[in-house]
This record gives structure tokens, sequence and C-alpha cells, in this order.
């Protein structure tokens, strides 16, 4: 918790970043992370209040838990192609977020990766998902659109419960199964079309969006 750093510069040979590197380092304000880091531990940036930029290289092959969680200022996170998946409670809490571009490649949205970003008003998903996990975006109130894609197989319990901007959501034929709760309480909901591949829908998917 080195609360003062207000700036670090990471040089072209890093390869590795550890566990809680620079966990509560309060006055961080950017981070851009070279294209030769390839491993970055778990919450690695948690509780950088004031970080308002992030940058991440292709180097990356995922983005592990808890990576920016708490990270309330977070504003822009600019994800280069290259990781296949995002950590659980990745960006979790990111209330300033407003717009997230997942790149081609990523396959799998840890549970909670986007939880609480009470300003996500964009999310752009990525043809390779697969699996968008529990509570992925839960609480994301502003988040009025999402497109999934032709080739999602699962939503997570959750996964979109209490986006209650939310007014239509079309499930792809290629998603077999809906946990629970999984538009719980998405009351300004309105339309709803749900695919043929479509083997279980969970308990309370829809309740309370009335």
């Amino acid at each position: 918790g080195c609360s003062a750093l207000k700036e670090i510069s990471l040089p072209g040979s890093l390869a590795f970043i550890g566990s809680s590197a620079f966990s509560g380092c309060a006055s961080l304000n950017e981070i851009v992370l070279p294209d030769s880091v390839t491993v970055v531990g778990e919450s690695a940036f948690t509780g950088c209040t004031a970080l308002a930029s992030a940058r991440l290289g292709g180097g990356l092959t995922a983005l592990p838990m808890n990576l920016f969680s708490g990270c309330s200022a977070l504003k822009e996170a600019d994800i280069a192609p290259g990781a296949s998946s995002i950590g659980a409670a990745a960006f979790a809490g990111c209330s300033a977020l407003t717009e997230i571009i997942l790149p081609e490649g990523i396959s799998l949205i840890g549970g909670e990766a986007f939880s609480l970003c009470t300003n996500l008003t964009s999310v752009s998903l990525p043809a390779s998902l697969t699996v968008i996990g529990d509570a992925a975006f839960n609480g994301c109130a502003k988040l009025s659109s999402v497109s999934l894609p032709d080739g999602l197989l699962s939503l997570g319990s959750a996964a979109f419960s209490g986006c209650s901007s939310l007014t239509s959501v079309i499930i792809p034929d290629s998603v077999r199964s809906m946990g629970s709760t999984v538009f719980y309480g998405c009351s300004s909901l309105q339309t709803v079309y749900i695919g043929d591949g479509a083997a279980s829908v969970g308990d309370y998917a829809f309740y309370n969006c009335v």
C-alpha cells in the first residue's frame, strides 16, 4: 500500500507481476502494461482508488481475479487482444467505468467480473465468448442493451441481475443453459427472445422483471 505513489514506468523486459503487487496504491492514476508482461497475479491493482486509466498489453493470456476490483475511479480500460479469459471480480466495483470492449479471443467472463459497475452503459462482447459467469454483470444499473454473441453456451446465475435499465435481450440459439436469477430485477425489460437451443432456464430467471 504505497499510498503516495502516483506514477510508475514498467520496462519492456518485464514478464511477471505478482499478486497484490500494487494493491492499495491509492494515488496511482495510470498503468500501462507492456506486451512483455505475460502473467499478472491476483489482486495486482485492487483498491487503487485513483486509477483512471489502464492499458493492458497483448502478452497477457488471462486477466486474473480481482485485478482492478474496487478501482472506483477507473474510466478507461484498454485490453489488447491476447487474453482468453477475464477473471472473477476483475473489474468489480469499478463504478466510474462507462464502456468496455472485450477483444476477440476471450472465451470466458468470470463470476462478478463487472459486478456493480454502476455507470457501465456499453459492453461489446466478442464472437469467441462461450461462458458468462455467475453475477458477471450483476448490478450494472445503467446497462441498457447487450448483444450476446452466437456461440455463447451458458449464462451463469444472476449474470445480469439488477440491470434495471436493460430493455431487451436476445438469447442466441447456441445457449444451452441459463442459471437461476439470470435476469432477476431487470425492471425495464420489455422484450426477451430465447433461442431454440435452450435446455434449461433456472429458478427465478426473470423474477421481478416488472
